[in-house]
């Protein structure tokens, strides 16, 4: 079984306006390097963005259509709707969902991620722990590698809480519910170190910063980055 991969994007931006088409040195961008990490899983069947309905974001439909990917446009500000309505216009029972600002993302957690739901047919919501959502004292892994796996109907319980910080970020709901078998979030057991690294892009420093870490990569795999990462920084 394999299952869609959802980008949530959008081309607005306080801090770094149209940073996810801005481009690298080879001239790709970073929806490109997420979606050749993304590739290289046997595991995901299609891929769809998930962006506004903002005039600037044709410019975001119009990379999906060059690319031959999916599309679906929807609110700007409750991204919980809007990944919820691009996995019901996919048929999707299950989805994995991207951050259109994490170039970095591991396509191995595909795996384990696969893996956790092999051995629980039940699942609602797997990913990796990080201090995004500081809602426990688990091992956590940096920001800007993670992989979610989600049942898409589990949005539907974020739609109805009628809060708007979890209508902006959606997954954070899953966070307080880690005690409950069917919701999982994988600790980092090797590296304690690592609440210190974020290498999600929001900045002109940030995007170079990751630029010379893909430059200089030789894997994809997280461990690599966080040490070119600490090298290049």
């Amino acid at each position: 079984m394999k299952f869609p991969v959802i980008i949530a994007v959008r081309f607005g931006s306080t801090r770094l306006p149209g940073k996810c088409l801005l481009p690298f040195l080879d001239g790709s961008c970073m929806l490109d390097e997420i979606i050749k990490r993304v590739k290289s899983s046997n595991l995901v069947d299609l891929i769809c963005i998930a962006t506004t309905m903002n005039v600037e974001d044709d410019a975001l439909e119009d990379y999906a259509i060059r690319n031959d990917l999916k599309c679906f446009r929807g609110s700007e500000k409750n991204v919980a709707d809007r990944v919820y309505q691009a996995a019901k216009s996919l048929n999707a029972e299950y989805f994995f969902e991207v951050l259109g600002d994490n170039p970095l993302i591991d396509p191995f957690f595909f795996q384990v991620l696969y893996e956790a739901y092999s051995t629980n047919c039940n699942l609602k919501y797997a990913s990796f722990n990080t201090v995004e959502y500081n809602f426990n004292d688990k091992t956590v892994f940096p920001v800007g590698v993670r992989i979610q796996l989600v049942k898409t109907d589990e949005f539907i319980r974020i739609l109805e809480t009628n809060n708007d910080y979890f209508y902006e970020h959606a997954t954070s709901f899953f966070y307080n519910k880690i005690d409950q078998k069917d919701y999982v979030l994988i600790e980092n057991f090797k590296n304690n170190d690592c609440e210190k690294f974020n290498l999600a892009v929001n900045t002109i420093d940030d995007f170079y910063l990751v630029a010379s870490v893909i430059n200089e990569s030789t894997n994809y795999r997280w461990e690599n980055s966080v040490e070119l990462y600490k090298l290049l920084k």
